[in-house]
């Protein structure tokens, strides 16, 4: 590891914390699901209340300055050590903190850090997902030779009658849910088309994922 690159790590989030992590998010653009404060009240709420699970914040500094905070949830499953990034099961995307200009004039602090997550002691297994290839875990893992496992995402799709659905699993879980929501009141679907009633929506499901 390069000799001008330490790290620090964390176990809750402190003002300490607090102070690193604002230095890269007002800097540098983040997804909503990285602010400070979302991040703290899902570890109040989530981790603090399962004894099976932690945090393991690292901070990652070149020259005294910081560059990296890679937030980790550290969990036991089968005798194994799992990290994976902060938020499941709330977060839509996951992701690091990341000076990004820095690091693409300092190429070989990228690699260094790429050396540093792969080489994590008494960690066995590194789990990354719901990124984009726009976020700055895709940046700093896209030249590496981790496995990528591309999974399914269900779509409605209709046959040549136009009127099944070509997924029989999506098919009947739709079904399910139908009867379900019926249970609670009566069912019936709407199409937003004015900008008004999609802003009514929008702000809708805003609130809910607000109060979630």
């Amino acid at each position: 590891m390069n000799n001008n690159l330490d790290i620090k790590v964390w176990d809750n989030f402190n003002s300490e914390l607090f102070s690193e992590w604002n230095k890269l998010t007002l800097s540098y653009k983040h997804e909503f699901f990285q602010n400070y404060v979302w991040q703290k009240i899902w570890f109040e709420e989530i981790i603090k209340k399962d004894d099976n699970k932690s945090v393991m914040i690292i901070g990652v500094y070149f020259v005294n300055k910081i560059i990296a905070i890679l937030p980790f949830e550290k969990k036991k499953f089968l005798n194994l050590n799992i990290l994976s990034l902060t938020g499941f099961p709330f977060a839509d995307y996951f992701d690091f903190l990341l000076d990004k200009e820095f690091l693409k004039s300092n190429p070989n602090l990228k690699k260094e850090l790429l050396i540093l997550i792969r080489n994590f002691k008494n960690i066995d297994l590194l789990r990354f997902n719901n990124f984009t290839n726009k976020s700055n875990c895709y940046f700093l893992l896209n030249e590496s030779n981790l496995k990528i496992k591309l999974y399914k995402s269900y779509q409605i799709e209709f046959n040549k009658n136009n009127n099944i659905f070509e997924n029989k699993k999506f098919l009947a879980d739709t079904n399910r849910q139908q009867k379900r929501l019926n249970l609670l009141g009566k069912l019936s679907f709407n199409i937003a088309e004015t900008f008004a009633e999609k802003k009514k929506v929008f702000n809708f499901f805003k609130i809910k994922k607000k109060k979630q």
